[in-house]
């Protein structure tokens, strides 16, 4: 991707993005990437790049936390065991070490998460971990790092000859002090090292009575250390020891550095491999930073910004701490239209909108997620140009109107129909009736060839321009005329008012000076301007009307699917007390064939006679003939009754109602034949209020259903709930809430969330308990079990809670 000139990083806000994800990467090697991290319009590439971003971004969000930990770049400590016999030091085989651990448990984490986080997985699924080179480097060093008495059984044997030889040594210097503090020739020290050998201080002037070697002499010369004569064999012993110890500690990393250059291949695979984690790790960290997401991305050099807020504001509002919201961008260039031509008050927001859109569409390219709406899509553009001007670092007029004609030029020479060209105030620091004559000029060339362009401005000619010309299109950032202030809110297709006298006013010039100013410019030019005023207010209430209106739908929308879903579980809930009538008439038969069964068992062993056990047989039949009737009529009856109900609309032992006249104040009634009995508080008109449980509403007269006697009323409860309080439908949530609460005091709120969903003939619910420790999620998944209603519990996906919430499976 060509991003021009140079400097255009910083001009559209890039540089700020790129520098909070170098300080979010977690190892050096990562800062680098990310320092370098370049743009690709490969769509295939970005659009999975993506894909795997918004899934770490989940894992952050939702997940444990990930077995990563930052590693030192390994190339270097491979080509320095490259070289047959070569020893690597003890630092650089433990970063190997922590390399190959890291690779080990990021490996097992990801492979548990295949389902979750397939793109991640997938990704990393080459990582090759090396159990082997890891235990055996855990084998020559402990925690600390120092390498272990049994490294091997050489080392184990020099080392405890050592830990001997010390001691002897030891033992023979205190020897030799006591005699030379009872002599009088040393003082009541203790021993002390000099040049690695073990001596006694002894004073200057009873030195010739210790036989020894003088290793050294205190700084006032009243002092020597001798090695007492005695000690020379056991101090030279230490001194061969120590180089045999070295010698074998050497023989033991050039061990391991052999296995090391052996498995250099999968070491250097794996640490690129980590390389390449921690820099997409630290774009998924920004991305969630950023409250960003992947939009869409197409090829048709479409860019339709849904809610968009500026990365770049984002970021220097969080360094300064502030809470300052970033007022959203709805923008569109690109489908009917080639150049948008921005206009509004100074300081409106012009520039910040125009580089939003080369800003997203460079961090995409970098495969990192913006903060719009999922409804969004971009194209990535071959080459982003910019002309975007710095007057700070400027020094004069004439040096800033000569870059604007350099940028001028290198966009008529590079730009093409997948080009982005950004042009910030169009036609100034010149004279500007040439100057707008030369950027509509401009404009006209890029449009002929279809480069998609934004332009920013205030000269009234390029808003004609916009106006009259296909291709083209207006734009600008709203002013609010009551208080004079910008709101930053972009409007599409309408051009906007500079607003001049007005900041003016608000700024606090003289008002002779405003109205001269006004008198210069001219009756038809403030006529223009305050006709463009007059429809950007028109539009801002058109606006606000479409936005309550879109609101209204969105809400009738909600309703209907809740209805649906409501009439759908009435429906399976009357099939549902048909089966269970019928299951219990079966029961009832069953147990009575049972009681038969066992009273002429108990005749035989009670040795009747055969007229006897004849006669009592024959009526026991009569009696499971009886009861098979009873079985019969009850499922004729129950089939009867809810043919009724489908041609009546009404339940058994319920009449419709059609006015007021037949209802009165107390009666019992159902809602839409649902199965929750409410109770009239009072009736006006076509509509009543009623109360179920502690909910009352108002409803249409037409949709309620008169409950009939109270035995009736008691059957129809009886058969819908058995002992369970009833809730009207539309009052039970799918999530109930638990977080903060004592273990039984949870426990006790989903028992009865429960069992009024199981009433409510709901197939799931949601319980949402939070992480936190895990103790109250872990009492409540023990107890759920437990109850006859539930048939499966499963933690919810990482994108609907995760470990903080429960799904329950209910029976049907």
């Amino acid at each position: 991707m060509n991003l021009s000139p140079d400097g255009a990083a910083d001009k559209i806000g890039l540089s700020r993005v790129r520098a909070r994800l170098v300080e979010l990467t977690e190892s050096e090697p990562a800062a680098r990437r990310a320092e370098r991290l370049s743009y690709s319009s490969d769509t295939k590439k970005i659009v999975l790049d993506l894909k795997v971003i918004g899934e770490l971004q989940g894992c952050l969000a939702f997940d444990d936390p990930i077995p990563y930990t930052p590693n030192a770049d390994l190339s270097p400590i491979l080509d320095l065991a490259r070289p047959e016999g070569a020893a690597l030091n003890t630092e650089l085989i433990l970063e190997v070490y922590h390399a190959e651990r890291t690779t080990r448990l990021l490996h097992s984490f990801l492979v548990s998460r295949s389902e979750k986080f397939p793109s991640v997985a997938a990704r990393w699924a080459s990582l090759e971990p090396d159990k082997g080179l890891e235990t055996a480097i855990e084998r020559v060093f402990d925690d600390e790092g120092r390498v272990r008495d049994d490294a091997s059984p050489e080392l184990q044997r020099i080392r405890r000859d050592l830990l001997k030889t010390r001691q002897n040594l030891r033992n023979r210097i205190a020897a030799a002090l006591s005699s030379a503090i009872e002599a009088g020739v040393a003082a009541d020290e203790q021993p002390t090292i000099r040049s690695g050998r073990m001596v006694i201080p002894v004073l200057s002037s009873g030195k010739k009575r210790v036989t020894g070697f003088i290793h050294d002499v205190s700084s006032t010369g009243q002092t020597v250390y001798i090695e007492p004569q005695d000690c020379l064999d056991l101090n030279n012993q230490i001194r061969e020891l120590e180089a045999a110890e070295k010698r074998e500690i050497d023989e033991i990393r050039k061990l391991l550095t052999n296995l090391i250059r052996d498995r250099s291949d999968s070491i250097s695979s794996n640490g690129e491999l980590l390389i390449q984690f921690d820099l997409s790790l630290s774009i998924a960290k920004l991305g969630n930073e950023l409250d960003a997401t992947a939009p869409r991305i197409n090829q048709e050099g479409i860019v339709r910004i849904v809610n968009g807020r500026n990365p770049e504001l984002l970021l220097v509002y969080r360094a300064r701490e502030r809470k300052k919201s970033v007022v959203p961008l709805n923008l569109e260039i690109g489908d009917s239209f080639h150049t948008l031509v921005i206009s509004g008050p100074n300081a409106g927001g012009k520039s910040v909108a125009m580089k939003s859109i080369g800003l997203m569409t460079a961090m995409l390219g970098m495969g990192i997620p913006v903060p719009v709406n999922e409804e969004s899509t971009f194209c990535l553009f071959d080459d982003i140009l910019v002309d975007i001007g710095d007057e700070q670092s400027m020094d004069d007029d004439l040096s800033t109107y000569s870059s604007h004609l350099e940028n001028l030029k290198m966009m008529l020479k590079d730009a093409g129909a997948n080009s982005l060209v950004l042009i910030d105030e169009a036609g100034t620091g010149t004279d500007p009736d040439e100057g707008s004559a030369l950027a509509r000029a401009v404009l006209e060339s890029l449009t002929a060839r279809k480069t998609r362009t934004v332009v920013t401005t205030h000269h009234g000619s390029l808003k004609v321009f916009a106006n009259d010309s296909d291709g083209v299109a207006n734009g600008s950032m709203s002013f609010d005329v009551n208080t004079l202030k910008p709101t930053f809110e972009f409007r599409q297709d309408v051009p906007g008012a500079s607003y001049a006298t007005e900041i003016a006013t608000r700024v606090g010039l003289p008002d002779d000076v405003i109205q001269r100013a006004r008198e210069l410019v001219g009756t038809e030019r403030v006529q223009l301007e305050a006709l463009i005023s007059s429809l950007e207010e028109s539009n801002r209430v058109l606006d606000a009307q479409i936005h309550e209106t879109e609101a209204t739908l969105r809400q009738a929308e909600k309703d209907r699917e809740q209805l649906t879903e409501r009439l759908r579980s009435l429906q399976e809930g009357k099939e549902e007390i048909q089966k269970r009538a019928i299951e219990e008439a079966d029961e009832i038969v069953g147990e009575a064939n049972r009681v038969v069964e066992k009273v002429i068992r108990e005749i035989r062993e009670s040795q009747a006679d055969s007229r006897r056990t004849r006669d009592a047989r024959a009526d026991l039949e009569k009696a499971r003939d009886h009861l098979a009737d009873d079985r019969v009529r009850l499922e004729r009856r129950i089939k009867s009754r809810a043919g009724a109900k489908r041609k009546s609309g009404s339940p058994v032992g319920a009449f419709k109602m059609e006015d007021a006249g037949a209802l009165k104040k107390g009666d019992q009634v159902l809602l839409d034949d649902g199965r929750a009995v409410g109770e009239i508080l009072s009736l006006k008109g076509k509509e009543a209020s009623i109360a179920f449980g502690d909910l009352q509403t108002r409803v249409l007269i037409s949709r309620l259903t008169k409950v009939g006697e109270a035995a009736e009323q008691q059957v129809i409860v009886r058969q819908t709930v058995d002992s369970s309080p009833v809730l009207p439908l539309t009052t039970l949530t799918k999530r109930i809430d638990v977080r903060g609460l004592r273990v039984d005091e949870a426990i006790s709120r989903v028992v009865a969330h429960v069992d009024q969903a199981s009433v409510a003939s709901l197939d799931r619910i949601e319980i949402l308990h939070g992480k936190g420790t895990g103790a109250l999620r872990e009492a409540i998944q023990d107890f759920l079990p437990t109850l006859d209603s539930v048939s499966k519990i499963e933690q919810a996906p990482w994108n609907e809670g995760g470990a903080g919430v429960t799904f329950v499976y209910l029976s049907e």
